[in-house]
């Protein structure tokens, strides 16, 4: 990799990092278009997934005292079904097709919580059990685990720095779940990347982490939970776009 590329992808990391850091989320969506294109579909996914672990480590380390660990729990618990479920159904189902419903049937759920919100509004356990499901399906089958529990979060008045916490092992889980599955069955995927290189993007997940823990300080909670909801439309429009494309292109 080129000393350019690698500061032109450590950036997009580290704006990824601090968007992820005030809002729950954003490393993939930033990060991934850029690594896709500068270094192949197979090798850029792995290297987000690798940069979304460290970060989502390093943050539910720092963030753990927010984490409702009860309700954290149960949407890992419930992401590592989503995971195998959504590894099924990729084996029986065309990935254009895949990406097309989930996106669609996203950006469908978010829009309508904009007109509703005030009218709807989630209890019990389904709910939780539904989106942590769907945030482990979505993260094996399109690489964007985020809306469906941004989505849960708005509906259920969840408070705002206690969900960007919470959500962050759901995060590490599901990705080193993807990371072992591509070493394990696709070990082209992994980048060839020299010992330093994997330390510098490391490096940027954490400096973005700090500039993050800056700005979360002057964003305002109402401000932080609007960039999250335009993040999971974004993310959502993206998969839906993702897999026209395939399909047109198939």
């Amino acid at each position: 990799m080129e000393l350019t590329t690698l500061a032109v992808l450590s950036s997009l990391v580290i704006a990824g990092a601090s968007l992820q850091r005030v809002s729950g989320m954003g490393l993939a969506l930033i990060a991934s278009p850029a690594f896709v294109l500068l270094l192949g579909p197979l090798s850029g996914v792995f290297l987000v997934n690798f940069c979304s672990v460290v970060l989502a480590a390093a943050l539910t380390v720092r963030s753990a005292a927010l984490i409702d660990r009860a309700r954290g729990l149960w949407l890992v618990a419930a992401a590592i079904l989503g995971v195998l479920a959504g590894s099924l159904l990729l084996l029986v189902l065309p990935a254009s097709w895949l990406h097309i419903v989930v996106g669609a049937s996203m950006l469908a759920s978010l829009f309508s919580i904009g007109r509703d919100r005030a009218r709807l509004r989630l209890r019990g356990m389904s709910p939780l059990v539904a989106a942590g499901a769907l945030s482990g399906a979505m993260n094996v089958t399109t690489g964007m685990g985020g809306p469906p529990l941004a989505l849960y979060g708005a509906l259920t008045r969840w408070d705002h720095r206690s969900f960007a916490a919470t959500a962050q092992p759901v995060f590490l889980v599901t990705g080193a779940l993807s990371l072992g599955t591509k070493l394990w069955l696709v070990p082209a995927a992994v980048p060839e990347l020299d010992i330093w290189m994997w330390a510098a993007f490391t490096l940027a997940c954490l400096v973005g982490l700090l500039i993050g823990e800056g700005l979360a300080r002057v964003t305002p909670v109402r401000a932080a939970r609007r960039a999250l909801l335009v993040l999971a439309l974004a993310g959502s429009a993206v998969v839906l776009a993702r897999g026209v494309i395939l399909l047109v292109w198939s």
